[in-house]
């Protein structure tokens, strides 16, 4: 996308910091009329062949007085491409500009700076990203009352108005959802990820799964492209930004960290007996619909006034502290799962939004859920995410129980992933008609060239073959002419 920046020299600078900004944070181009000789209902044409057009007025862009004839053509504009206006000082211009896009940002030009970054990120944003909901006042479940506090100026610096990196504590956690409800319009999608219970190798993976997703445009449908807000809640004090994300030049990331807390009294303190399933979830964030497969749909209303709604179409929810669950909770917990997970083809959608809650009930149901390890890593395979997947059937694959089933299908299944050097090797799949190469392993090491040596040696043993082939076709040409010999390695 190209941006037009139509103003006078005056602004100049605001124009160019805009420029850096937009550059920086969202990979944005931009072009600056700056005509100091005519005014900008005279200019503005010029930046109208871009996908976007942005004025600033002020009183050498906008002198007075106003003529209609002057200003017809920027009022008659049908609205291909949009134009946003800046009100930067008085000036003189149609109050007609004003009931379209308009924003006088009283000589905050840090406010003008981000409020254009709003506009240019609803024009770009493919709508995949999540909206996070507003945090509610701890007593408002009746009243719906709102936080009255804003989040802190430095959070914005740190992390909206160039990419960051901000650490948290646990008590933050309400000023966490609140911030990424406000700051959400700056991003092209929030990225909300619990951190419990997955293996740091995992979590990393999918931080970078998320980026590459992102990067690869509004057609890839994943995640989303452009810039993306994560929040990564529960994370370990030593939590370390993915290398290939650190390097990304627009990503920011706000880390909250400890564990969650532990629930506390027991099952005759409780102020409502279904708290003990809430506790079974990720304290973090878990999806509605897998209480309403645990309880049942019908239940809804029970569960809902007693958790924190985390996305505005009320689909993920936070439990509140101290909800502490019971054996049958979470037995059922893990039964649900297990049963998704195990057919995860009939609802690969529910799969995507349980793979956190999943390493949740695997942490929580050692070495019982072992097939429900087996069961992710499988459903990762199929989403191409295969450093996730690796990293659960190796933690399967070093069970102690070395005879357990599902560590002896995990081991089988990292001899065709993983070689002896650690690389990641996965046979195409074979196509029927085509012919089936050979694979000889040791001879080639995947991502490096095979050595002289061992490229002799094949050449030799394929020339031995062919020539065996030919004679063995010989012999037998009187008894079955016309018919070619072919092998398949993987009958």
């Amino acid at each position: 996308m190209q941006l037009g920046i139509c103003c006078s020299p005056l602004q100049h600078q605001l124009a160019v910091r805009l420029t850096r900004r937009l550059e920086r944070n969202l990979g944005i181009t931009t072009v600056i009329v700056a005509d100091e000789s005519a005014p900008l209902m005279e200019s503005w044409e010029q930046a109208s062949a871009s996908d976007a057009v942005l004025l600033m007025l002020d009183r050498r862009s906008a002198p007075g007085p106003v003529k209609r004839d002057d200003w017809q053509s920027l009022v008659e504009h049908n609205g291909t491409p949009p134009v946003a206006t800046l009100k930067l000082e008085h000036c003189f211009y149609p109050k007609l500009l004003e009931r379209r896009l308009f924003f006088a940002p009283d000589g905050n030009e840090l406010e003008a700076e981000r409020w254009v970054e709003r506009w240019v990120v609803s024009l770009i944003s493919t709508g995949a990203g999540t909206e996070i909901q507003r945090i509610v006042s701890a007593d408002s479940f009746g009243g719906g009352r709102l936080l009255e506090a804003r989040s802190p100026a430095e959070w914005w610096t740190t992390v909206v108005d160039a990419p960051g990196v901000l650490t948290l504590t646990p008590s933050d956690i309400d000023a966490v959802q609140t911030f990424a409800c406000e700051a959400g319009s700056h991003f092209q999608g929030i990225v909300w990820m619990g951190c419990e219970g997955v293996p740091p190798e995992a979590l990393t993976a999918e931080i970078e799964f998320r980026c590459a997703a992102a990067s690869e445009g509004p057609n890839s449908g994943k995640v989303g492209s452009g810039r993306l807000l994560f929040v990564l809640v529960h994370a370990e004090p030593e939590m370390a930004i993915p290398p290939v994300c650190a390097g990304e030049p627009r990503h920011s990331f706000v880390i909250v960290e400890g564990r969650p807390e532990a629930g506390a009294g027991n099952s005759a303190e409780r102020r409502n007996p279904i708290e003990a399933w809430i506790g079974a979830c990720r304290q973090s964030g878990f999806p509605g619909a897998l209480l309403d497969l645990m309880l049942g749909q019908e239940r809804r209303h029970e569960w809902e006034s007693l958790v924190t709604p985390l996305t505005a179409d009320h689909r993920w929810f936070r439990p509140g502290s101290g909800m502490a669950p019971n054996r049958e909770a979470c037995q059922r917990h893990l039964e649900t799962l297990q049963e998704l997970f195990g057919g995860w083809r009939r609802r690969p959608e529910l799969c995507r939004e349980l793979v956190g809650e999943a390493a949740w009930a695997i942490e929580c149901n050692r070495p019982v859920s072992n097939e429900l390890c087996l069961d992710l890593a499988l459903f990762l395979l199929a989403e191409k995410r295969m450093a996730e997947a690796v990293t659960w059937l190796k933690i399967l694959a070093a069970t102690a129980d070395q005879q357990d089933e599902f560590a002896i299908q995990a081991r089988e299944e990292l001899r065709w992933l993983v070689d002896e050097f650690g690389s990641y090797r996965r046979p195409e799949p074979i196509v029927s008609g085509e012919q089936v190469p050979f694979d000889f392993p040791g001879f080639f090491v995947a991502g490096e060239p095979a050595l002289d040596e061992n490229r002799r040696l094949l050449r030799e043993l394929q020339a031995e073959v062919a020539e065996h082939l030919q004679s063995g076709a010989s012999a037998s040409s009187a008894r079955s002419p016309g018919r070619q010999l072919q092998f398949d390695l993987f009958s």
